[in-house]
């Protein structure tokens, strides 16, 4: 008897699974945010920038200092995205260097360096508001010295790989807190810092 109440509801039972599965429904968790959908972001943070020869042909030249960045790109889903990053880790506008004695002008200076970077993103839920992030692209790197020295060099461009790794907090389903630690390194380049950013996803 038993029996042949399963070989009955096995049959209801799949075809009540296929009717769910195919028909439209009318439960909240149909409307689930996926994580998909373009994003803007903005970061600030701290870093040193380290160029042995690049610039200064004789010299290592070491230049830590305030960065700030904006980002842009689009999550795929909740753990794949891809972007593309501007930041400007170096910006000395004025750099007076005068003689002890006269107070004249004897240098003034203004260098800037920047940092163009698309970058693969993979995030990974530790819990419901708490992410891993990690990054992985190339980065072009653009170095302007407006009045070189003697032996320095007036613009530099390199590539360099690029690699990010932090945590992101989010505050709602679109607004999120991320705290990114990078690195772009090539032999006789490199660039590092720490930034805290915000993002917003559309």
């Amino acid at each position: 008897m038993l029996k042949k109440l399963g070989l009955l509801l096995l049959p209801l039972m799949l075809i009540h699974t296929v009717w769910a599965a195919t028909s439209p429904s009318t439960d909240t968790s149909a409307t689930i945010d996926d994580g998909s959908g373009i994003y803007l972001a903005a970061h600030t943070g701290y870093g040193t920038v380290t160029m042995n020869g690049n610039i200064n042909v004789n010299n290592v030249m070491k230049m830590s200092r305030a960065n700030w960045g904006v980002t842009t790109g689009y999550q795929f889903n909740h753990k794949f995205g891809l972007e593309f990053d501007f930041s400007s880790l170096y910006s000395r506008v004025h750099d007076i260097e005068t003689d002890v004695f006269t107070g004249a002008v004897t240098n003034d200076n203004p260098i800037f360096v920047y940092r163009l970077t698309p970058a693969a993103v993979g995030t990974w839920s530790i819990s419901d508001n708490v992410d891993f992030i990690g990054k992985l692209g190339v980065s072009y790197f653009g170095f302007d010295n407006q009045n070189p020295a003697p032996n320095e060099l007036l613009t530099k461009a390199i590539f360099t790989g690029y690699i990010a790794a932090g945590l992101g907090y989010n505050i709602t389903q679109h607004l999120a807190l991320h705290l990114l630690f990078d690195d772009s390194t090539l032999i006789t380049y490199n660039a590092i810092s720490a930034n805290l950013g915000i993002q917003y996803r559309f």
